[in-house]
């Protein structure tokens, strides 16, 4: 069975919870504050780690107190940080505005993320082989994700993309990547990147950029589900009904249990099944990395 090495971001997640999320302009209360570790790349780790798959994580942490934080989470989730180099930079920092329906507005502040550099990589993927995914997000620097890819492909690796944030860099690397995560928005952005007909629902959408690309892609719907598009197949499932506390991170939840999946030998359906699943129940608490359930949580 293959395992999952992450290289991307781990920021310090700055989260505050408000009745509505501010408009332009405004400015509101919050009812809450409290700081958690996360970052897409520590998330999605930490996510991979939890359903079960041996994972990696390269990634550049702060000399400071928000860095200590994030390398402890990650280690108690059973991720291995041999390629977790800490930098002179501070730890990236999230700010997380939640309102009362769980949906939020993030903003994030690089840091230590951008001094990821080839040496880093090289050690990460330095015992990569056949079976084994490389997951990458956009929070960290374009020639270091380019790397990655070709170092995969070129010890028989897979490489799974969650196109998040969606940069224009990113229309490199689409058709080189095994699996594409997007959610519905992050859909549209893509395909009307690629000068797509963007007037259709996501299972035909991604379909068609699916049968454009030569590869895998994997929509999340939200509360809909997620659904994943071959050119010859397409698979949905639909999520659980749950009452949802906050919506950050459930994306990278999902995505890490999805490579978790396809690594450890799972078919596609299967994983995304479990992946929904995962992702439900993580909108049920409150935070990023401290709602992704164990897999002995999903019964």
């Amino acid at each position: 069975m293959g395992g999952v090495v992450v290289v991307g971001s781990a920021n310090l997640d700055h989260r505050l919870t408000m009745p509505e999320l501010p408009g332009v302009g405004q400015t509101v209360l919050s009812t809450d504050y409290a700081l958690a570790p996360g970052g897409k790349g520590a998330n999605q780790a930490v996510a991979a780690a939890r359903a079960g798959a041996r994972t990696r994580m390269v990634a550049a942490l702060g000399e400071d107190t928000a860095g200590q934080r994030l390398l402890a989470a990650l280690r108690e989730s059973g991720v291995d940080t041999a390629s977790v180099r800490v930098s002179p930079k501070p730890t990236g920092a999230a700010f997380v505005m939640v309102d009362q329906r769980g949906e939020n507005q993030i903003v994030v502040a690089p840091g230590a993320n951008f001094e990821l550099g080839a040496a880093d990589l090289d050690r990460g993927l330095a015992e990569l082989g056949p079976g084994d995914f490389v997951l990458l997000q956009l929070e960290v620097p374009g020639p270091l994700i380019e790397a990655a890819i070709f170092t995969a492909h070129r010890r028989g690796a897979r490489v799974m993309l969650n196109v998040s944030p969606v940069l224009e860099q990113a229309r490199s690397f689409l058709a080189v990547s095994d699996v594409l995560v997007v959610n519905y928005g992050e859909l549209i952005e893509v395909a009307g990147m690629l000068g797509m007909s963007i007037d259709a629902d996501a299972p035909t959408l991604a379909t068609a950029l699916a049968t454009r690309l030569q590869n895998v892609v994997v929509c999340t719907l939200g509360a809909g589900g997620a659904l994943a598009a071959t050119r010859e197949q397409l698979f949905e499932q639909i999520a659980p009904a749950v009452a949802a506390v906050d919506t950050t991170g459930a994306g990278d939840t999902f995505t890490g249990y999805l490579a978790a999946g396809l690594a450890g030998g799972q078919s596609v359906a299967e994983a995304l099944s479990l992946a929904v699943k995962a992702s439900a129940q993580s909108v049920t608490k409150p935070g990023a990395i401290p709602a992704i359930p164990h897999l002995a949580d999903l019964g």
